[in-house]
């Protein structure tokens, strides 16, 4: 699934889990490992994601891959 810039959009952390069917630990777990997007701030204690990270991840999942953050820096919020 190929998104531009002008799809992108802000999730929130109940977005993510329902999009990812992770848990909320599993996603913090992954994202410590550098294994998920990494989250952004959304006012002083919300958390936030780029669609376009989450969904890279998510493609790149179903593809049999494994996502690196560092690998994808341009579209992590």
């Amino acid at each position: 699934m190929l998104l531009n810039r002008q799809e992108d959009s802000i999730l929130r952390l109940r977005d993510v889990m329902d999009i990812t069917r992770h848990s909320r630990s599993q996603i913090y777990a992954l994202m410590s490992q550098g294994r998920f997007p990494k989250q952004a701030r959304h006012g002083r204690r919300g958390a936030c994601w780029s669609r376009l990270a989450v969904m890279r991840y998510v493609s790149i999942i179903l593809a049999g891959g494994e996502y690196s953050a560092t690998e994808h820096p341009e579209t992590d919020a």
